[in-house]
């Protein structure tokens, strides 16, 4: 087996997640292709900045062929299924506009690897001619290969992605896009915190009294969205909140009442996210005095429970603090079936 030669170096200005990288190719490779048509055979290494697997559109890309086998198990195999099942479409995309174009190939790889800027670099080979002993004519190994991280192996890369590259993709690139993607849902901040003082009136957060009037003039916003707010004593005024002053609000906003009449107000994702703060962390503070949860600007009601030897024990939001696990309950059965 001779080895390859590199006879054609060229850089694409795209992305790899690029729709129409195969043509861009042809394009790019455009005068040279009479010449390399008179190659008997060619192997072609697609190189690409493995950084953009930070770039939620990448994995946005509208698959057409999913790979075959077993469902992913976790977020990580997800992760690099999408991975592989998105490089693998485009150095088909890549392959086919090039065969089209009259070239022949043996062996295809598409290579993330550690390059500066955005553009895809595109490499052809001579391919290395494999003498068939058996009749005696010369054939080629025709072969297909992705390697999405050059420097690791695979389980090394899928560590690093989970870990990191996922973590930094979620709480970057997706809230920027769910940012240009969002649909304001605007009110009044004196209709926002009627709901809080509604959902305080509640069965739960008994002996609680707190006046609209008096949050709002307690209150600062520090973002019209994703909601942030804070009382007064928690940092310098930012923005003074009026009766009228309009929010960007939240699907579901979580209210957090501490004793002294210090409170925050947050969003939430859902109810699940809702459930796991108030188990884990929202009553763990001994100041914390109670918690509204609110959807669509309504309370959402729920019911704890403390995990004891004698099992789950219906408890108040006071004596939630002495208790290590907390279990909720949803007491609204509209919630329980959308969540």
């Amino acid at each position: 087996m001779s080895e390859r030669k590199i006879i054609k170096q060229a850089s694409v200005d795209a992305e790899i997640y690029d729709l129409s990288l195969g043509e861009k190719t042809v394009d790019v490779i455009g005068e040279d292709i009479p010449h390399l048509r008179e190659e008997h055979c060619l192997s072609l290494d697609v190189v690409f900045n493995r950084g953009v697997y930070r770039d939620a559109a990448f994995f946005q890309y509208p698959v057409s062929k999913e790979t075959k086998g077993p469902q992913p198990r976790n977020e990580r195999e997800r992760f690099k299924r999408k991975i592989y099942d998105v490089l693998s479409e485009q150095l088909d995309r890549i392959t086919v506009a090039l065969e089209q174009a009259g070239l022949r190939f043996g062996h295809t790889s598409v290579i993330g690897d550690d390059i500066d800027g955005n553009s895809v670099q595109i490499i052809l080979y001579r391919e290395a001619q494999i003498e068939n002993s058996g009749r005696g004519k010369l054939t080629f190994a025709r072969v297909t290969s992705v390697m999405p991280d050059r420097p690791y192996i695979l389980e090394q890369a899928g560590k690093v992605f989970a870990e990191i590259i996922l973590k930094q993709m979620r709480e970057e690139n997706l809230k920027e896009i769910a940012r240009k993607n969002h649909v304001p849902n605007w009110v009044k901040a004196g209709r926002l915190f009627s709901a809080v003082a509604a959902g305080l009136a509640m069965p739960n957060a008994e002996g609680v009294t707190v006046s609209v009037n008096k949050m709002l003039g307690e209150a600062v916003i520090e973002s019209d969205w994703p909601l942030r707010m804070r009382s007064k004593n928690r940092g310098e005024c930012t923005e003074p909140l009026t009766e009228d002053t309009r929010i960007d609000c939240p699907e579901y906003v979580l209210f957090r009442l501490n004793h002294g009449e210090s409170w925050d107000m947050k969003e939430v994702e859902n109810i699940k996210e809702a459930q796991q703060f108030i188990s884990k962390q929202g009553f763990r503070n001994k100041r914390t005095e109670t918690i509204v949860v609110l959807h669509k600007l309504e309370p959402a009601p729920y019911g704890l429970f403390a995990e004891t030897e004698e099992g789950l024990v219906p408890i108040s939001q006071a004596e939630a603090h002495n208790h290590k696990k907390i279990h909720v309950s949803w007491k609204n059965g509209e919630h329980n079936a959308r969540e």
